[in-house]
């Protein structure tokens, strides 16, 4: 009977507080986990939004490169047909 009048004593003293102030800094340590965690999920947030940002700007950067550099290969192309008929004409105006 003794074991089982401290068993529920204990009990209850870990699932009741003891006291107001347990009470309040538990609040508190709530509060604060919150804010934190609050804090944290801005970070997480901020960081996805810079993550963004900046996979937009380098597909955006590799858009224009690729563009320019196919402009370039049809300029040198349209370069190489004009010397290839110049020398065509050459050798049958021999």
């Amino acid at each position: 009977m003794l074991k089982l009048t401290c068993v529920s004593m204990i009990t209850l003293a870990l699932v009741f507080p003891l006291n107001e102030a347990a009470a309040a800094e538990s609040k508190e340590l709530r509060k604060l986990r919150q804010e934190a965690q609050k804090e944290r999920q801005e970070k997480k947030k901020q960081r996805a939004t810079e993550i963004a940002e900046a996979t937009n700007s380098w597909k955006e950067f590799a858009r224009n490169l690729k563009a320019e550099t196919q402009e370039k290969v049809k300029e040198l192309d349209v370069e190489f047909e004009l010397k290839r008929r110049e020398e065509k004409k050459k050798i049958q105006g021999r």
